[in-house]
């Protein structure tokens, strides 16, 4: 803080980053303080978001409220964000890339709102214990708590909370102190009196058996593994999508496939063999990926993913390529979401309630997980590109993060023929 009121002082600096200042108890670091007079300045709060969003002007709120507690003339408040409209020629143009917003005053809270709401703050941290608050969507949106886990332990097998359904109904079963599915009205009742719709009643009934036997297997099961055809592919795609563009003719988030896992099965419960393409240099590696990818998958009769990601990632390339529009509509109709079969015949208390492949896997292949490899999770994959595409590391180093991107993706695809054979064998035995 020392520093920053030097600069302050110093009316030939024209900006400041991250100007650290207390009031109040409280400490804030503004993204940008500019300069508009030698005793005024511009707050701008720099968000990677492409629109100002509500949550926003509560930051703006609050540093003004601290700005102007130190001292600090402040003149107009703005919010700098990404030009979602922007097309990278080339040759970056930051004044295009981000768009500075004025935020009137009448948008931002006042100083007596703001003091009110760090009271009642204080007050809530001088308590011995927790605030006692029901959870809800805000415990997510439009952060993640830091503290979610503590007020969401994994909930028991009978626990309303792990029933794969819309958040508000289990709301509605909470409310009414409605906890253990075990207790739950029939269906019928559901439907008629609670206005639970029939998809909704189905999930429920299927939790009813999986409390009893530990999975739920709905019948049609068999006759949808059996629309399956060999030789069959598990195909599974990693994207990242960079602020700022770096390929030609690119926008903000606009995602770039940069590796694909494939393996092939020949017939069923054959050999797997297994292929894969990873963008080895930072040049635009979409037509290395389709190119690569229609020879991969060209025999196929099936090609199972998980989601409809890969689909949507297709049509983007179709788009992009259109001389490969025809080989990638045939991939596209050879498609089989797997999460679509499970989520609509397979429950298990196991889950917690998500059908995402982390909570299905190790509740249907026992022992086979991501705990073992470096990357874990998608949420990594852009920062190990990164790093892998950075010119100042070393061969060694490269070699490292290759390693760690090919074999996470590798196990997306082997997770996925291991889940049809379990699968097969559940519908077989019910």
């Amino acid at each position: 803080m020392h520093i920053t009121q030097e600069l302050v002082n110093n009316s030939e600096v024209p900006a400041i980053f991250e100007a650290t200042f207390r009031h109040d108890g409280v400490l804030v670091q503004v993204d940008v303080l500019r300069r508009s007079h030698k005793k005024e300045f511009e707050l701008i709060e720099v968000k990677s978001s492409t629109t100002v969003k509500p949550y926003h002007l509560l930051d703006v709120s609050i540093q003004q409220h601290v700005l102007r507690g130190a001292g600090i003339r402040v003149k107009s408040n703005h919010v700098m964000h990404v030009n979602r409209d922007y097309v990278f020629n080339g040759d970056l143009e930051l004044a295009k890339l981000f768009l500075i917003e004025e935020i009137q005053s009448d948008r931002l809270l006042t100083r007596s709102a703001v003091s009110g709401i760090l009271n009642d703050l204080y007050t809530m941290l001088s308590q011995p214990e927790p605030p006692n608050i029901e959870t809800g969507t805000f415990c997510k949106n439009p952060y993640r708590c830091e503290f979610f886990e503590y007020c969401h332990p994994a909930p028991d097998e009978d626990d309303v909370r792990s029933l794969p359904i819309p958040a508000e109904k289990i709301g509605m079963l909470l409310h009414y102190g409605l906890t253990s599915i075990s207790e739950l009205p029939t269906a019928t009742h559901l439907r008629l009196y609670w206005h639970f719709t029939n998809r909704e009643c189905s999930k429920i009934d299927a939790a009813r058996r999986a409390c009893t036997c530990g999975l739920s297997v709905d019948e049609k099961l068999q006759s949808e593994l059996a629309a399956i055809k060999y030789p069959l592919c598990f195909m599974d795609f990693e994207t990242v999508a960079p602020a700022v563009p770096r390929f030609r003719g690119m926008k903000p988030y606009e995602p770039i496939p940069i590796q694909w896992s494939v393996h092939r099965q020949a017939h069923e419960r054959g050999m797997l063999e297994h292929s894969a393409f990873l963008s080895p240099h930072t040049d635009d590696p979409r037509r290395a990926f389709v190119e690569s990818l229609c020879k991969a998958v060209a025999c196929a009769r099936s090609i199972v993913v998980y989601g409809s990601y890969e689909n949507t990632q297709l049509s983007n390339l179709s788009r992009l390529l259109p001389e490969y529009a025809a080989t990638i509509s045939s991939i596209q109709s050879r498609l089989v979401n797997l999460l679509s079969i499970i989520r609509e015949n397979v429950y298990s208390p196991a889950f917690e309630g998500s059908y995402s492949i982390k909570r299905v896997l190790p509740a249907l292949v026992p022992g086979m997980s991501y705990d073992d490899l470096a990357v874990r999770s998608g949420d990594q994959v852009a920062s190990i590109w990164e790093q892998l595409c950075a010119d100042d590391v070393g061969t060694v180093e490269k070699a490292r993060l290759r390693k760690a991107l090919l074999d996470y993706c590798e196990r997306d695809t082997l997770a996925l023929a291991n889940l049809v054979d379990v699968l097969g064998e559940h519908a077989d035995s019910s």
